[in-house]
Formats: structure tokens, sequence, C-alpha cells
């Protein structure tokens, strides 16, 4: 299905597509799964094909993720099909036109973009009905095109598949998915309801739907039957619909005719469920005898009024097993079955032995002992035992009380009195040549030996050429085997061949293989002769021996396989070396010649080497060695024959992590902490590379520049608890002792004349500030009599307030003014939530207090003046921390008043400025834009 995007902003879009994947988009799906997305775990069972037909991988799906009151079943899955792509039922919200074209020519007489799933069931005995299979139709045609000549239709058949357009209009006969009316599953039909199929289809890009909906069909049990499902565009390829399905079950039903009409309705309220029958098994007593109840879908068994799980259970008697629709089900077909279990012993009888000797005087016959069985003799009954026997013996078995006979119940054997007898070959024995070639006739009771038709008694006689010995049974003896022997002497000398010696050396260079000399026997190597004697050979030879000449017969091996191996003693391993804490770790490739075992040395020197052991692998691991002491390493590899080359050196030198360095000194100081780290007492054999610090028990490090080193952005009067720790080559040591200091408060210093820190003086009605340490710009004005000052991120604004509250606007020369025994008013923004701003009064310094800042990042006090301030001129200076962290330190001048008593020339206290200086003064705050630079600055 494509999804044509309405007339919509940009937002709505990525709205809806963040919608779609908070679900689990299905993908494109086989036949076997579409299939087992539809039927019922007891219907899947007879399954025995599956094929899908869609113009597009696209056109099925296979979902589990509810959609539309699908799965009907909780935790079940069910198949989509689509005459456009499948695979975005969800894609997008109603409203969306879903139309994808596949199909450009028309099939079955009119028919576009059609998909045809087809399933193969073996129907089991006794079934006669498809029971029901759910599906719901949906449709974007709705509601434009109800009523009009182009409809989607979805098809549901049996046996085959029939249906076809013509002239617009659908046949198919064989289709049972329809409604009261005939009519075919589309939005013409009566199961379309116009006034609710919006509804429906909530959840998917479709316009309307069908409710979910139940269709029924008769079948044959025992037969094999085929299903189709097929979703179709009449008359052309445009605007998609598609059809979910599932929960398909087979069953039985008492009359087809009546209860399983093909057709379509509204899903019931109760399912129709057949009943499994149990099964039993009845063997012999009744020991064994059980029955088992199957597991059915909306059924719950009792045995005796008693509901009974699935499972197997033991049978005697008359069972009668009972089964009940479950709550939103109904029975159709048997419900009770009735399981008749015998105690009947069934008992086969063991065939008698019959011992049948050469003669009579030790035939006999054995009765075996076998349970429920009586054996009788001539009528007569016979217990179990050997009995004489001659002649034919009939022996009958019949079943005692309670016990049935299965097998034979007769059993004849005919006892002999003839003794077989067995003729033995005579002795051939033909040695070389013919001077002592002879044969020899056995002593064989019941034989009678001959030789060219003249009886020989048994012994040894001279031989020569072809000799030929028959055998007879003498009277009362019975001959069995061969009855002739012959042979045929030779005067041709054996020889045999002597096996060659080998050689085989490391290497090939001194592979060797030696001919033996041996009379009538030649050899050859590898199919060419070769005289006797040590050649050099590798590699596979075969040698192989022959008589020499027609005089002699090779008796014995005439074939040596030899294999002289190429294989040497192992090549040089590459030792790779890597260091540890008091050891080091060897590791190599296994080198070629195939070593069983690798033999290692040490040298302090290179020159001096000592065993370092054995070992099977190609890692190795040495311990207890001095860190910080290179030591050399080599290895070689051993195999059967012999060890190999040593591998070139490798030195290494052991490490470990540091030892803890010592925290010497905390200094505090306004806001920060200066700390002195004496270095650790070992450093494991690796330099210090750095160091690194903690403030919260170790959770967190960070590195630290040296010795002394700084800690900034603290709290004044909080204490912090410091560790330090050596990092070098191999990693971080331990920890330091634990060492405490607290910041205090303090002016902060920036550089006075000759460069040292010095606390700033700064002439009233000026402003200067530094952040981070760095001088700052601050644009300065005046508001509401306020002096007021602005940098990157933050802004004060202060002024004077005399002892009866009032505020005091600056003079005509732009200065804050404040009454000896008045209050200095500060504020501000900008600043870190929860910071406290302290408020400095020099030359003297004095701490005047201190404010909170407020969650918005905005601070405001009002501080009185210490008795005793001098009239004249004082720098007010301001420190906190700016929302980013940033310590911000703001200067400004201001005129203490002299009190009413004293003369009205102010005491200078602060550096003194000619008029020159303060006309320039008030002519640069006039302009309420100018922005200072201060040095930078220090805290003290």
């Amino acid at each position: 299905m494509r999804v044509r995007k309405p007339v919509a902003t940009t937002a709505a879009v990525a709205l809806v597509a963040g919608t779609i994947w908070s679900a689990a988009p299905a993908a494109a799906a086989s036949a076997s799964n579409l299939a087992s997305a539809i039927l019922t775990p007891a219907a899947a069972a007879h399954l025995t094909g599956s094929t899908i037909t869609t113009p597009s991988d696209s056109a099925s799906a296979v979902r589990t993720d509810s959609v539309a009151g699908f799965p009907s079943r909780a935790g079940g899955t069910y198949a989509v099909l689509s005459t456009g792509d499948a695979t975005e039922l969800t894609s997008a919200g109603q409203g969306f036109e879903a139309s994808t074209g596949y199909s450009s020519s028309a099939t079955r007489g009119g028919a576009f973009d059609v998909t045809t799933l087809e399933l193969t069931l073996n129907v089991p005995q006794g079934a006669n009905c498809l029971l029901g299979v759910t599906f719901r139709f949906l449709s974007d045609e709705f509601p434009d095109f109800v009523g009009g000549g182009y409809n989607d239709v979805f098809i549901a058949e049996a046996g085959a598949t029939t249906w076809s357009v013509t002239g617009g209009t659908i046949n198919a006969p064989d289709n049972f998915a329809f409604d009261s009316a005939g009519r075919f599953i589309s939005v013409n039909s009566g199961l379309f309801d116009g006034s609710s199929a919006t509804a429906e289809a909530v959840g998917t890009v479709f316009n309307g739907a069908t409710p979910k909906l139940t269709a029924q069909v008769p079948l044959t049990g025992g037969t094999q039957q085929k299903l189709f499902f097929s979703i179709l565009d009449q008359g052309d390829a445009e605007l998609d619909s598609a059809v979910m399905i599932d929960h398909l079950r087979l069953g039985t039903v008492d009359d087809p005719a009546d209860d399983c009409r093909p057709g379509a309705t509204s899903n019931p309220t109760e399912i129709l469920v057949s009943a499994a029958a149990p099964t039993q098994v009845d063997v012999s007593g009744t020991a064994g005898d059980t029955y088992t109840v199957p597991a059915s879908e909306g059924i719950t068994y009792s045995v005796g009024g008693t509901p009974v799980a699935a499972g197997t259970y033991p049978g005697t008697g008359t069972v009668v097993v009972t089964a009940q629709a479950q709550a939103g089900y109904a029975v159709s077909g048997p419900s009770q079955f009735t399981l008749v279990f015998s105690d009947i012993a069934q008992v086969t009888a063991t065939e008698p032995t019959w011992t049948d000797t050469w003669g009579t005087d030790e035939d006999t016959y054995t009765i075996p002992s076998v349970t429920g069985v009586r054996y009788s003799v001539d009528g007569d009954v016979v217990a179990p035992g050997t009995y004489p026997a001659t002649g034919t013996v009939t022996v009958d078995a019949a079943a005692t009380t309670g016990y049935d006979l299965t097998g034979a119940t007769r059993f004849t054997h005919t006892f002999t009195d003839i003794r077989q007898v067995t003729a033995v070959e005579p002795t051939w024995t033909d040695a070389s040549g013919t001077d002592e070639d002879t044969y020899t006739i056995p002593s064989v009771t019941g034989v009678q030996y001959s030789v060219d038709g003249e009886a020989v008694a048994p012994g040894t006689y001279p031989a020569t050429g072809t000799v030929t010995v028959d055998a007879a049974a003498t009277t009362g003896y019975g001959l069995t085997g061969a009855t002739r022997f012959t042979h045929t002497f030779t005067d041709i000398t054996h020889v045999s061949a002597l096996a060659p010696t080998v050689v085989d050396q490391p290497g090939t260079v001194l592979d060797r293989v030696t001919i033996p000399q041996v009379t009538g026997v030649a050899y050859l190597v590898d199919g060419v002769p070769v005289a006797a004697g040590t050649h050099a050979l590798t590699g596979d030879v075969l040698v192989t021996a022959q008589a020499a000449d027609a005089r002699h017969v090779l008796v014995g091996t005439s074939s040596f396989p030899l294999h002289l191996s190429d294989a040497d003693v192992p090549g040089a391993p590459v030792l790779v070396a890597e260091a540890g804490s008091g050891s080091v770790a060897l590791s190599w490739a296994e080198p070629a010649g195939d070593p069983t075992g690798y033999e290692l040395q040490t040298s302090r020197d290179g020159t001096v080497w000592a065993s370092a052991g054995t070992t099977t692998s190609t890692r190795a691991t040495l311990d207890a060695l001095v860190d910080g002491t290179p030591v050399s390493f080599r290895v070689r590899g051993v195999n059967g024959l012999g060890h190999g080359a040593w591998s070139a050196p490798v030195t290494a030198t052991p490490v470990s992590p540091p030892a803890a360095p010592s925290i010497t000194r905390v200094q505090p100081d306004n806001r920060r902490l200066h700390v002195t780290v004496a270095a650790p007492a070992s450093d494991g054999g690796s330099p210090v590379v750095r160091y690194e610090r903690t403030l919260d028990g170790g959770r967190t490090w960070a590195a630290v520049d040296g010795s002394p080193f700084e800690l900034t952005g603290l709290v004044n009067g909080t204490t912090y608890r410091v560790q330090v720790r050596a990092v070098t080559a191999v990693g971080a040591g331990a920890a330091s002792a634990v060492a405490t200091g607290t910041p205090v408060a303090a002016p902060v210093t920036v550089p006075g004349d000759d460069g040292t820190p010095a606390r700033p003086r700064v002439e009233p009605g000026v402003v200067q500030a530094w952040a981070g340490g760095a001088p700052a710009p601050v644009t300065v004005g005046v508001q509401d009599g306020r002096r007021t000052a602005a940098g990157q991120g933050f802004d004060v604004t202060l002024g004077g307030v005399d002892a009866r509250g009032t505020q005091l606007p600056v003079d005509a020369s732009g200065r804050v003014v404040v009454d000896p025994d008045g209050f200095v008013s500060v504020s501000g923004g900008g600043f870190a939530p929860g910071e406290v701003v302290d408020v400095w009064l020099f030359s003297t310094p004095v701490l005047l207090g201190s404010v909170t800042v407020q969650a918005d990042g905005t601070f405001a006090g009002r501080l009185r003046l210490p008795a005793g301030v001098p009239a004249g001129r004082h720098t007010l200076q301001i420190n906190g921390t700016r929302a980013d962290g940033t310590l911000v330190s703001v200067a400004a001048g201001v005129l203490v008043a002299a009190a009413a008593d004293e003369p009205d020339e102010l005491a200078v206290t602060g550096a003194p400025a000619g008029s020159g200086a303060l006309l320039a003064l008030w002519l640069l705050v006039a302009g309420a834009g100018a922005v200072l630079v201060a040095r930078r600055a220090h805290r003290v």
C-alpha cells in the first residue's frame, strides 16, 4: 500500500512517522509463515503444503501486534493479504489514501493486484467441517466508491479456485465467504455497515472495515482438501484493500448441512470447536493400560464428573471421558468417549529346545517354563524339564486360565539316528624342489580315504605331480562337507623378500633406504629396478619385490611402502614479551615443524642464559621478577626429531603501579585550596607521568598540573577531603592518605603597579570586573539612582542607604555615597544558585557580609557599614560564582560621607585622583555605555 500524503505540515508528518515505529511493523512473509499465522495449532498439524501468489512480496505479511481486534486470540499471530502493500497496514492514520497499483494487465477476465494464499490440509478422519476462520475486510474504497463498478473483493474457496471476472461481474461458485444475500465480501456487502465501518478500521490506514467475521464450509474427513483465500481489485488497480485472517480451526458437527453452512457472519460470541477423542493403550493385563486426554482449544474434559487436565492416566475397566465447552466456546460433534480396558494377559509359547546329537543316545527335548502356558505330549501334560527323545516328537501348547495364547501352539521335531562325520583334508608338504614333497592321510573315524581308487591307510606318502585323494563314509556314518582333495606339487624354489631398511633423519638431506641382497629376489623402486645397496631417497617410496627368474617363486610380502618424512626440527619462534607487575608475559606463534613443546631461557646480561622451564603452550608468564630490572628472554621448539633454533632474544622490564604519594600541605584560600604533593616512595619501575586528585573518596579523579596544584570553585567554610595518586605508563597507583582543608573568605587581588598581587583600588564612580582571574569588560550605568554594571553572563547593582533605610542616589559626579552609619545595598543576577556572594570594603579589608544566590541566579542584600569606617574614598568588592562556575569579582569605588559634625570635605582613604581625571570619569559615566577592563585578579 502506498500512502499518499495529503496537505499537512512537516511537523504533522513527522509525528505520524514516530507513531508508526512505536509499534512493531510487519514484514513480508512466506506461504508457510502465513499458514502458521492463520491455523490453530491443532489445524496446523494437518497442513501438508502452502503457496502464496502475489504481485509483490510486500502484498502479504504476518503480524503479532494488536490492530483492529487482531489477533483474535491473546498471544496469537495473524496474516494480512492486500491488493497493495500489506506491510504498511498501520503506516498512517485514516484519511491517507492507500493506493499501490502493481498490475498493468488484468487476470481472470478483469482482476488486478491479485493475492492468493493456498493451503493444503489432510482432513482427519471424523472431521467434517471447517468450524470457522476469523477475518476482517478493510478498504480505502469506502465511502466514496460504495456501489461503484470498481470494487475490491475478498473470496474464500474450498476444493478449487474457480473465480473469474466477466463483463464487470465476479463469478465464484466455490466461494464460502459471503453475506446472507450471497454477496461477496466488499464495501457493497451487507456485512460492510456504513454506520460503523470507519470505527471498525481505527488503528489502520484504511477508511472503513467490516466487523470481525467468521466463515464456515463443510469438509470431507480422511481426504486432502485445498483452501484458497484471495483478495483482488475488480476492474482497475486503484485504491487498496486488505484482509486480516486468523484462528482457522477444523472439527466435527452433527449435521454439516445444517450446522456447517457456507457463508460469513459477524464473529459469534461462542466459538465452535470439536473435542478431540482421547486415545487408549490396552496392553496385555492391566499394569500398562493408560488413556491420554488431549489438549483441545475451548474444551474441558472430565472423568466421573471431575475435570482432568491434558495428560496420560492409568486405565482399567470402563472409563467415560466427557468433553464440555469452556466459556465463549460451543462443542460440535461427539462430547462423550467410552474406553473399555480388558484384563486378559497375552502370552506366547516358547518352542522346546531340541538336542539332536549324532546317533540317539543323547537326543533330548526340553520343555520351557512359561507363565500362562501348559505343554503336553501325545495329549499328556508335561512339566518343564528335559526328556529323552527318539523318532518324531510333537509338543502342544495351551493357555492356562486368565491368559490368551498368541503365536505358535504346536512344535514338532524328528530326531535322526545317523552319525554325521566330516572328512579332514590331507596335509600337503610341498617344499622347494621335489625331494621332500609328501602328503599325509589323517585318521578320521567313519571316513575311508583312497588314491586313484585304492584305499589308503592313515600315514605319510611321497608326492609328485598332481595327487587326488577321495573320502567316503563307512557304514553307520553320513559324510558331510568336501569328499575330494587335490594338490599339484611344484619343483619351484620358494623365496621370501627381506624388507628394506630405512634411515629417516630430520629434513631430507640424510634420508637413506638400503635394499637387501636376497638370492632369487629382484627389487624395484617405484617400478624401476634397483640394485642392492644404500640409496638416497625421501618422501613416499614404494619398494616392490619379485622373483628374479622362472625357477623361483616369491612368497610372503612383496610390497614395502616407505615414508621418509621431510619433517624437521621446529623453526625459530618469533617471541613477543609484555611486561607486567613483577612478571613478563611471553607469547609466540607456533613455528613450522609441529613442535610438541617449548624450552624457555632468561638472561640478565644477554650472554649467560638459564633455563626458565618448559611448556606445551605458546604462552608463558614468568613471575618473581624485579620491577625496573630488564630481563632478556628466548624460546625454542622441541619435537620428536629434536630441538629447533632459539628465537631472537626479546628484552622486557617488569613494572608495577606506583606507590601512594603523600600530601605534605593543604593551604586554604578564598574558594580554593593549594595542595602540595610529595612523590611516591616507588614508581614501580616506570616514571610518574602525572598526578590525579579526588574529592569524593575516589569515585571520580581529575588530572592536576604537578605540585603544588590549586583546587578552585570551592565553597568557603566547607571542609574538603583531598586524596592524590600517581599515574605511570602502567596505570594509576594507590591513593594517598586523606588530607583536609577548608577554604576561607578573602578579598580578590589583582596585579599591582609592580606586578605583585594587590587588592584593587578603584575611584568612586568607577567599576571594574574580573572573570576566572582575567579582566572582564563591563557596561556601567545608573538606574533608579543606583550604580549598575553588566558583564558577560552577569550583572550587579549597588547603592547607598542611610540609617533610616532611605536610598541615597549617586551624587552629581555619578558616585555611590554611603552614610557612615548607613548601609550598602547590593544585588545581581546570572550567579550560581546556592552560591554565597561575599562583599568587602577596603583599603583595610572589612567583610561587610555574605548574600546567598537564589534558585533563579539572583541575589540581593543590604549590609551595614561597621562602626569606625573613616569618611572618604573606599573600594567595594563583590565576589561570587557565575552560573557557569566561573569566579566573578566586581570592584567599585564608593564615598563614605562625613558625619554631620565633621567638615564637609571628605577624607580620602583610597587612591587620589586629580580634577581632570574626575571630569573624564564623569563624562565616561554620563555616556552610560563605557566598557572598563580590569587587570587579572588573584584571590588572597
